[in-house]
């Protein structure tokens, strides 16, 4: 019988929590991840599948908690944006933008949206159809009163009305 090699980590000292969306995006060589570390870092990191070299941002750090766990945006030519909040914390959903596109070395300062209540799991989804098919499908699912999302109210916030890829 032959064994299996044991997994080993692709990026040390990142671990996701299952819940948050996305947790990796592929733009070419590239691949995006938005983690924690072990001390309650949000991070960012590009791995590199040709060099297998790998860069990485911390953003800002909370208490170790899973819920916590950050969630990055990544799309060809735009700046990166990562989302993440306190576990069921009421100060709202954090975010930074990337000064450049697809860059991790300088990143905008920190701003806040709030919805009027506690935030955990900082998901992030970047086109309307998507966005639009989540809203469109809560009724049926009976989960009571349903808050439209804030990806498209605040998605020209985020990017700028030129930034915005047509998806």
């Amino acid at each position: 019988m032959s064994h299996a090699a044991l997994p080993t980590a692709l990026i040390p000292d990142m671990a996701w929590c299952w819940w948050t969306r996305p947790r990796a995006t592929r733009i070419g060589d590239a691949v995006f991840f938005a983690a924690l570390d072990s001390e309650g870092g949000m991070v960012v990191a590009r791995h590199d599948l040709a060099t297998k070299t790998t860069e990485r941002a911390r953003l800002a750090a909370f208490e170790d908690d899973d819920h916590n766990n950050p969630a990055v945006i990544a799309q060809p030519g735009k700046p990166l944006v990562c989302f993440y909040s306190r576990h069921d914390a009421e100060e709202g959903l954090r975010y930074r933008i990337s000064r450049r596109p697809l860059d991790l070395g300088a990143w905008e300062p920190e701003q806040i949206l709030t919805f009027g209540g506690s935030t955990t799991y900082g998901s992030g989804v970047a086109d309307d159809q998507t966005i639009a098919a989540v809203d469109q499908k809560w009724d049926s699912l009976g989960l009571g009163d349903f808050i439209p999302s804030p990806s498209l109210s605040f998605r020209e916030q985020l990017y700028g009305t030129e930034a915005v890829a047509d998806v």
